[in-house]
């Protein structure tokens, strides 16, 4: 990601279309899809938002909105949003579970840096 910037989702149906997913907080990833092994918290520019109650697969809230809001109506806890472009994300941060990748540990990533161990970011 820090050479490629973010993916919009391509794969499947998506619950509000073609674009990059969030949840509200990291206690929230734990409700969502494919949410083991690493933990990505990012400063978002949301600009305009349209709130839905309801999903569709659909990209066409992206004609007039940047991002679009899903408030769960019965399960707060899976509140989630989507923007629809890369520009959005300000900065970020990731934060990789050990199992997942033993080059944390094996680069220094496991310990607050300024720069790695490899020379990689």
């Amino acid at each position: 990601m820090a050479y490629t910037d973010f993916r919009l989702s391509t794969t499947g149906s998506q619950m509000l279309g073609f674009h990059i997913y969030f949840a509200r907080s990291v206690f929230h990833t734990q409700f969502k899809a494919r949410r083991d092994g690493a933990v990505i918290c990012d400063e978002i520019l949301m600009s305009r938002v349209l709130e839905i109650e309801n999903v569709s697969n659909t990209n066409a809230w992206h004609q007039t909105f940047d991002t679009i809001y899903y408030r769960h109506p019965r399960q707060p806890l899976r509140d989630e949003f989507c923007i629809k472009s890369n520009v959005q994300i300000l900065k970020w941060v990731m934060s990789i579970e050990p199992p997942f990748d033993t080059n944390v540990e094996r680069y220094g990533l496991h310990t607050e840096f300024a720069d790695t161990k490899c020379r990689c970011i």
